[in-house]
């Protein structure tokens, strides 16, 4: 299918189903569809889709560098950036997770999204 959202859906039935291997192969074809169609809202849907799969199937250095990716691009994204931290603390990494833990206190990042 050509349609990201049908493909991102199909992924989230996937991930719901805890058929996380299948939810992430969707969740490419939604990335690869938004982004030859020059969308860049449903290429970040997408990814981010993509970065909880990865994170679901135990691939968490893939799915951290996924989320770190898009909040390059979109930096108002909270819940990539929530993911972030909570996905550096999981890796150990402890004090950067804390340092971005901290930069988010002082944003006052109230956003129902953050997680």
């Amino acid at each position: 299918p050509k349609d990201y959202e049908l493909l991102t859906d199909l992924g989230e039935t996937l991930l719901d189903a805890k058929l996380y291997d299948q939810a992430v192969l969707y969740f490419k074809m939604a990335c690869d569809v938004a982004y030859e169609a020059g969308d860049v809202n449903g290429t970040l849907t997408a990814q981010f889709r993509l970065g909880l799969a990865l994170d679901k199937l135990g691939a968490e250095e893939a799915a951290l560098e996924l989320f770190q990716t898009i909040v390059s691009i979109d930096p108002q994204m909270s819940n990539a950036r929530g993911n972030v931290i909570r996905l550096l603390w999981r890796l150990e990494r402890r004090e950067e997770a804390a340092r971005l833990a901290q930069e988010e206190i002082n944003r006052g990042s109230a956003d129902e999204n953050f997680y």
